[in-house]
């Protein structure tokens, strides 16, 4: 059962779905995000959506690739940036000032966040890598939260901070000093002591959290974006991940986005309710994607 939903009305969403039904199959969640740009590299609606399809389309050419489920995310970053580069203009002929405005420059990348599964009839294999989060329950009814440790959390949060006090007229902090700082943190994505993206280095998929799920010990499995989060960390709209995850397998992937997108909009009321400056944890109204699967008991070989 999945559910992907736009941030706004008329935004493009820049998460994807992926589903590959069978005995032997594969379900992913993909969060995209464009350059932190004015610039354009691609001819699709933005290029954090054309990122997220095209690593889309590869990962389903690679899935059942290797041992190990890191080497299919491996092949697909390989082979999305062998086409993000046939993407630019050719600037090999061109001379250096114009080749330097052709290239993009780091900040400019797209990139993604993946959580996968790939199962058998014996286990479940997932990966999990940057900021997209995986929940799964035991058949002793206890819940295990998979994400993957870095500085983004807190990257993030600086950002809405900073965000948060340009709006403020009281505030020395100008919309400038925010750009300022996202080109900055930019710079950290697949760097040692930073976080760990599919963006253009292969590498990226062997520092994803990777882990194996018996499926004789497991009832069900949840992926989703960040975009999720704030369902439990910001609106309490669930006092802790289990109880989302208890929603999300009796009411369905439709249900927990309504829920989320309506404890969004009750918090936006309040907020223009009262005159405090309180500081929002996280930013709400982004892309979310959940997908939510039965896990169905080992099967014996013939």
């Amino acid at each position: 059962d999945t559910h992907c939903d736009s941030g706004g009305s008329g935004s493009v969403c820049e998460d994807l779905i992926q589903t590959i039904e069978g005995a032997e199959g594969a379900a992913w969640v993909l969060d995209g995000t464009s350059g932190f740009s004015d610039r354009s590299f691609t001819d699709a609606v933005s290029d954090g959506r054309w990122y997220v399809e095209t690593l889309d389309s590869a990962l389903r050419s690679h899935i059942n690739d290797g041992d190990s489920i890191a080497i299919p995310v491996k092949k697909a970053i390989i082979e999305v940036t062998r086409r993000f580069v046939q993407e630019i203009p050719d600037a090999h002929n061109s001379d250096s000032d114009s080749a330097s405005a052709i290239h993009p420059a780091r900040h400019e990348l797209p990139a993604c966040t993946v959580s996968l599964l790939r199962w058998n009839h014996q286990q479940v294999e997932y990966l999990n890598l940057c900021d997209a989060s995986l929940l799964y329950q035991l058949s002793d009814g206890s819940v295990e939260r998979i994400t993957t440790p870095g500085v983004l959390q807190k990257v993030d949060t600086r950002t809405q901070r900073l965000r948060h006090l340009a709006q403020s007229p009281e505030s020395s902090v100008t919309a400038s000093d925010v750009e300022s700082y996202i080109r900055q943190t930019r710079q950290h994505a697949n760097t040692p002591g930073g976080y760990w993206v599919a963006q253009q280095n292969p590498i990226a998929a062997l520092f994803a959290t990777t882990g194996v799920i018996d499926r004789s010990r497991s009832e069900t499995i949840v992926l989703h974006s960040d975009g999720v989060d704030p369902i439990v960390e910001l609106h309490e709209e669930f006092s802790q991940w289990s109880d989302m995850l208890s929603f999300a397998t009796a009411e369905g992937a439709d249900a927990v986005i309504g829920a989320l997108r309506q404890a969004e909009a009750e918090a936006e009321v309040e907020a223009e309710a009262t005159t405090e400056t309180a500081q929002p944890q996280v930013r709400t109204g982004d892309d979310a994607a959940i997908a939510v699967a039965e896990v169905l008991a080992a099967l014996e070989e013939d």
